[in-house]
């Protein structure tokens, strides 16, 4: 897992990202760095209303690693990978040990890969929500 002690810029983030989508279990380090991040009172205090957009985002890349969603392009997994990796490294344009705004740089990061990103998240809200409707039916 690479976890940079220097600044790490969403493009540095991107660049990592290809290493951490080689191996599976990169990725599944990468997500619950992220997951165990995302517990912290802080954090979400910080991230505020992003908090479901980060969740939404690990649950896409959950979803494509299980094999269960491969309709991602790997210009995007790789996006959503560096927007993540970009969250867990400390040091970033606003370092995340100045409190109250330290993760203001990370939900800024992670609206813009929702903004950037929207058709594909589309296609993935349709695919979960088809999935989720099968399974109603099936415990019926």
């Amino acid at each position: 897992m690479v976890i940079r002690k220097k600044f790490t810029s969403f493009n540095s983030a991107k660049k990592d990202a290809e290493q951490v989508l080689e191996s599976d279990e990169r990725t599944k380090t990468l997500i619950e760095k992220v997951l165990g991040l995302l517990k912290s009172k802080r954090v979400r205090r910080e991230i505020g209303k992003f908090l479901a957009n980060f969740r939404f985002l690990v649950e896409m890349i959950k979803a494509y690693l299980k094999g269960d969603y491969n309709e991602i392009p790997w210009n995007v997994l790789i996006s959503i990978v560096a927007g993540l990796i970009y969250f867990i490294s400390p040091i970033d344009a606003i370092p995340d040990f100045v409190f109250g705004i330290g993760y203001a740089d990370d939900s800024a990061v992670i609206a813009f890969l929702f903004k950037s990103l929207s058709d594909e998240i589309e296609v993935f809200q349709r695919w979960k929500n088809s999935k989720d409707a099968e399974s109603d039916y099936s415990t019926e």
